[in-house]
């Protein structure tokens, strides 16, 4: 057990000092008693748990400054519990942060003890009342560093745009006389990077004094939306106000014709010169939003100029005799009078540095909100805008759909769901991810065999309805649906009735809709008893210490010879996935029991090498109809098999062993011969007799992956 008084919170946990604590530790009042993952794979995993007591001598983890550890007994101080045997293993069994340091007093023996109660980061992370943040809002305050940035996501009722970065609020403008024009706050959302969005109109617009940009060259980024009307040529203008006395501003126009952004150099306010056009493609004109980005750096006398729009560069060169050293005085965006409508945000002035290192990053949010991101790569870059520690795969084979303003769990939640992995705490100082790939065919990290009495009380099968769906609808966040159901097979709404279900994703390609509802269905329509929980005694099996130290959630186990407990289940590995963990250590006691599901529904295809491959997940084709031709006796070792439509069965050496169901009698079969049909089947010995005309078929043939 250790602890890390004064640990700094904000630095990376590798750097904090721990505290060997196991010897104040008092198991008179109870076992160290430990939790981690979920109770079952319907549900999310809860934040992970460890408790104990303390023998309190010296007041050591006490609060106030009595205590040798002040002031250093404070919520969140970490905390991990270590199963170590030299030279054998070293495995963390809880990781996490105490949330109690409670005093209690034992009378008996007339000592102070402590109670300590620590979870893991999830705790902390379900109990933030953190508003929803956008995309762009997430990326530029964790990843820029911005002279100016206005989000301008302020609701209704606001009356100017406040910054996160500068010290100049942006405020309504009107047109030039006759003055009109008006700013409606929150009045958009239909722009998925950012939260809602202002709209000008009537000659309205937004305007912001500066100081303090670099005069070597600046960045500059917004996101904008122009309703076009039929009325005067420019629609709408963007405008930096520069303090050389030479020069009056460098400014965009944005013109109904053609779809025209003009760049200008205005040398007085009514004297400009055209630098250069771009011609917005005729289907991105009207009510489409756009990302807008342009640098500027002093190149001599004149001014290089590169612009984009939604990532791409389409203008760039010199902009002769301008001066930018003075700096810019002010930034205004507004409409042209009349029916236009200006919508915009996200407006930020950056140095050249920072535009340059983030560029393509900070297009690729503003233009899309990430569409089609990676998965993990998604929840890796969550967490550390955040502050959170990552534990897990760099990479997934999954993509995102665009990510919308939400809150950093629920984000983290619809990673979860659309990659069908599992986020868990408790093993380090943040969050660990299982990506679904990890858990497809994976081999067992942990086998219990039931005759060497390596399985404790209460093992025992459940057989009910409470995990089958066999319809089910998965829906995309913001978008359509797709439904899947299975009609006719042995768990199929037509033999069974109907069990429907749903799943909630935001995927990058909608059309993978149906294979999530038929994904949900598969998990959901395996037969055979459920498995909810395996126990473990540890004092009574040393020798599986190493290995169950070492089992976090997601990992397979396998559990040989059941039919030592259960006469009546089939001589057969019973297969699970580990969903959920609960220890009790203790001087004279070491217990483990797993929440478990099966891990049926994870085998799935692997193909084979072109020679020498014996894994037991490949693809074994199955025949349309083959059957038993001679019924046999227990203990028979070959079998004749007619194939009556379909493919022959495999003759190939190195394709064996695999197992097929004979009349619903599992058979491990090791070699095939024969060139036409029956065959000869060469078997290990069957466990029953069997008849002839019994259906044949690969057992627990692996299925494609979601």
């Amino acid at each position: 057990m250790e602890i890390a008084w004064g640990a700094d919170l904000t630095a990376d946990s590798s750097t904090w000092v721990w505290t060997d604590i196991t010897t104040d530790i008092r198991y008179e009042d109870g076992p160290i008693s430990i939790k981690l993952g979920r109770s079952d794979e319907a549900s999310d995993s809860q934040p992970a748990e460890c408790s104990f007591s303390v023998t309190n001598t010296g007041a050591k983890y006490s609060l106030g400054p009595q205590s040798p550890s002040y002031p250093n007994v404070r919520r969140n101080t970490p905390l991990r519990v270590r199963a170590t045997q030299t030279a054998v293993f070293d495995e963390t069994l809880f990781q996490g942060y105490v949330t109690g340091f409670t005093p209690t007093w034992n009378l008996k023996g007339n000592v102070p003890v402590v109670s300590i109660g620590a979870n893991g980061s999830l705790r902390r992370i379900q109990q933030l009342k953190s508003a929803e943040q956008s995309a762009l809002y997430r990326f530029v305050t964790s990843n820029l560093s911005p002279v100016y940035y206005w989000p301008l996501e302020e609701g209704k009722d606001a009356k100017v745009g406040r910054p996160v970065f500068g010290n100049t609020n942006m405020t309504f403008i009107l047109s030039p006389p006759p003055p009109q024009g008006k700013i409606s706050w929150g009045a958009t959302d239909d722009y998925v990077p950012t939260k809602r969005a202002p709209v000008a109109a009537d000659g309205g617009g937004l305007v912001a004094t500066l100081q303090g940009v670099p005069g070597a060259g600046w960045a500059l980024a917004w996101a904008q939306k122009i309703d076009y009307d039929d009325g005067s040529e420019i629609q709408a203008q963007v405008v930096f106000y520069l303090n050389d006395p030479n020069n009056y501003a460098l400014y965009f126009t944005f013109e109904r014709t053609d779809g025209l952004i003009g760049l200008i150099k205005a040398i007085t306010p009514t004297t400009t010169v055209n630098v250069e056009p771009y011609f917005l493609p005729v289907e991105e004109r009207d009510g489409i939003w756009h990302f807008f980005a342009v640098r500027f750096a002093q190149n001599g006398t004149g001014v290089d100029y590169q612009f984009y729009v939604d990532g791409q560069q389409v203008m760039n060169g010199n902009i002769t005799d301008v001066d930018l050293g003075p700096g810019l005085s002010m930034a205004r965006w507004y409409c042209d009078v009349g029916d236009t409508e200006l919508s915009f945000g996200h407006i930020m002035i950056l140095t050249l540095a920072d535009f340059d290192a983030n560029v393509t990053e900070l297009n690729n949010v503003g233009t899309d909100a990430l569409l089609n991101e990676d998965a993990v790569v998604r929840l890796s870059r969550l967490c550390a805008e955040d502050g959170v520690e990552y534990s897990g795969p760099a990479t997934s084979i999954t993509q995102m759909g665009a990510q919308f303003p939400d809150t950093f769990l629920n984000l983290v939640r619809e990673i979860e769901a659309t990659d069908q992995g599992i986020v868990y705490d408790g093993t380090s100082a943040g969050l660990t991810y299982v990506s679904r790939e990890s858990v497809e065919s994976s081999s067992a990290a942990l086998t219990i065999d039931v005759a060497s009495n390596e399985l404790a009380p209460d093992f025992a099968p459940t057989d009910d309805d409470q995990r089958v769906i066999n319809k089910a609808t998965a829906d995309q966040r913001e978008g359509s649906e797709a439904v899947y159901e299975d009609r006719d097979g042995p768990l199929g709404t037509n033999t069974i009735g109907l069990y429907d279900g749903e799943v909630s994703v935001n995927v990058g390609l909608v059309d993978l809709l149906r294979d999530y509802a038929a994904w949900v269905v598969h998990k959901g329509t395996v037969e055979g008893y459920r498995f909810p929980s395996v126990s473990l005694n540890l004092r009574a099996t040393p020798s599986l210490a190493a290995q169950v130290a070492g089992i976090s959630p997601t990992a397979r186990i396998d559990i040989i010879n059941p039919e030592q407990v259960f006469p009546e289940l089939p001589s057969e590995t019973i297969s699970l996935v580990v969903e959920g963990i609960q220890t009790q250590i203790s001087p004279m006691e070491w217990t483990t029991e797993f929440a478990c599901s099966r891990f049926e529904p994870w085998r799935v295809i692997v193909l084979a090498a072109d020679t020498g491959d014996t894994d037991p997940e490949l693809c074994h084709l199955d025949t349309d109809d083959s059957e038993l031709v001679t019924g046999v006796s227990a203990g028979a070792t070959s079998l004749s098999v007619a194939t009556n439509s379909g493919p022959l069965w495999t003759t190939a050496t190195d394709d064996f062993p695999f197992e097929i169901e004979v009349g619903g009698v599992v058979v491990n079969v090791t070699a095939i011969s024969g060139a036409t049909s029956p065959q000869t089947f060469t078997v290990d010995p069957v466990s029953q007799a069997l008849t002839a005309g019994d259906s044949i078929s690969v057992y627990k043939a692996p299925v494609l992956g979601l």
